[in-house]
């Protein structure tokens, strides 16, 4: 007999449910860590600032901050990790010669490709059709967005 034989969920139990199947595998994922040993360790917040510098390239730092939701303090101490490892550099503005632009180096989009490639290796088992996985990725980038311009942080 099915577990759920006479009994059908609310939404608000799927969507709990959904929200701990992503949480877990997202914890799966980040434990499991990179298989090529060419990509290069990075912290979740370094992570955060190479995504949104590969969504933005050529941001300043204060555009950078104020995107990731970080206080400028932290975000330049990110920026200075992520230089050490090779990952951004900074080139001054030509608007504004006080400040500068930050870019994300070959090495940095050579580690994204790899990650996007097993990334999406381990994503293949759920056999979305081509329709589905754009429904799926646009309702979650939307979510994501809402998220994002809902926070105080």
């Amino acid at each position: 007999m099915d577990e759920n034989d006479g009994f059908e969920r609310s939404r608000g139990e799927a969507l709990a449910e959904l929200g701990e199947l992503i949480m877990s595998i997202a914890r799966i994922m980040r434990d499991r860590g990179p298989v090529d040993s060419r990509i290069v360790a990075v912290t979740e917040l370094e992570r955060l600032v190479i995504r949104d510098l590969y969504q933005y390239p050529g941001s300043s730092p204060s555009e950078l901050s104020a995107r990731v939701k970080m206080k400028s303090s932290n975000t330049s101490a990110i920026l200075r990790t992520l230089e050490a490892k090779g990952f951004v550099e900074r080139h001054p503005d030509q608007q504004d010669g006080r400040s500068s632009r930050i870019f994300l180096t070959d090495l940095a989009h050579e580690s994204i490709a790899l990650v996007q490639s097993e990334t999406s290796s381990l994503l293949a088992a759920l056999n979305f059709d081509g329709t589905e996985l754009d429904r799926v990725v646009q309702a979650f980038s939307d979510f994501e967005a809402s998220l994002l311009s809902e926070s105080n942080v």
